[in-house]
């Protein structure tokens, strides 16, 4: 039986730093990602995990470390090259044009591979992925609602031809059915042989949709699972909460120190956790 290690690595990040002047939101990172796995990245907001995949993706310059994609060594390349290389991007909150229609912006996923022609095929293939984007096809990406947004956004990641697609935060402000909506494109797409690297704070999608999940604190990894493995819901509680982590300060305020509101928040994280095992 061929298992997620078995398959080639596509991805491999090498003790990779990303800092913001003396800030150093992400501390020496390894992981890789291979061939047709999804790899979930969580932790709760300000732990690095967009300054992660903005280092990967070439928007910023990582401070340290290497990222190689297929074998090639891509640290610190433009995002436009590395797009043409097949490592794309969906960003946080989307980031469309938002007076363009949403033909257009698809077609903008398509730029750096100018006349290929499987263009008119691949808009096909993402309208099918997303029928809603067909019937909008005319309609400017501004006047629709979050949820359209999100699959509009990761229709242009997918016009761009990727060999990993990378989606930062595709639950963020979306209601609970239209999550399942995305979540199932995201099965989908893992279906049809595309792997994928997603960072998420929804926990229980993360766990529902990756083979392999980092939970990430303080700009480091805390702990990690493979495919088939149990979970260790203490490293989620404690990179969601603050206490046991890496890099933590004991007795520093917000710490865990037993009080009413971490034990609500441990509660309520322990049954999403639970939720998210038993999907």
């Amino acid at each position: 039986m061929t298992t997620v290690t078995d398959r080639p690595t596509v991805l491999h990040v090498e003790d990779l730093s990303v800092s913001y002047g003396p800030v150093r939101a992400v501390r020496g990172v390894s992981f890789a990602l291979h061939e047709n796995e999804c790899l979930g990245v969580v932790g709760a907001n300000g732990a690095g995990k967009s300054s992660l995949l903005a280092g990967i993706a070439g928007l910023v310059r990582p401070s340290g470390g290497r990222v190689s994609l297929g074998g090639t060594h891509v640290t610190g390349s433009r995002t436009e090259d590395n797009v043409r290389r097949g490592l794309v991007l969906v960003p946080e909150r989307r980031q469309l044009f938002a007076s363009m229609s949403v033909h257009d912006n698809l077609l903008l996923g398509s730029y750096v591979r100018g006349r290929d022609r499987r263009v008119p095929e691949e808009l096909e293939r993402v309208e099918a992925l997303f029928p809603i984007l067909a019937e909008r096809r005319e309609q400017r990406a501004g006047t629709l609602s979050g949820g359209e947004q999100q699959m509009l956004a990761i229709g242009r990641g997918l016009m761009s031809f990727p060999q990993v697609l990378m989606v930062d935060e595709p639950s963020l402000g979306l209601a609970p059915v239209v999550v399942d909506t995305v979540a199932d494109a995201l099965r989908e797409l893992r279906r049809q042989g595309l792997t994928l690297l997603i960072v998420e704070q929804n926990v229980r999608l993360a766990m529902a949709l990756a083979d392999h999940l980092l939970v990430m604190e303080q700009g480091v990894i805390v702990s990690e699972t493979g495919a088939g493995s149990a979970l260790s819901q203490e490293a989620l509680i404690a990179a969601y909460l603050g206490g046991t982590g890496a890099g933590s300060t004991e007795g520093a305020p917000g710490d865990a120190s037993g009080g009413m509101g971490e034990e609500i928040s441990r509660s309520l994280l322990q049954t999403e956790l639970s939720k998210g095992e038993q999907k």
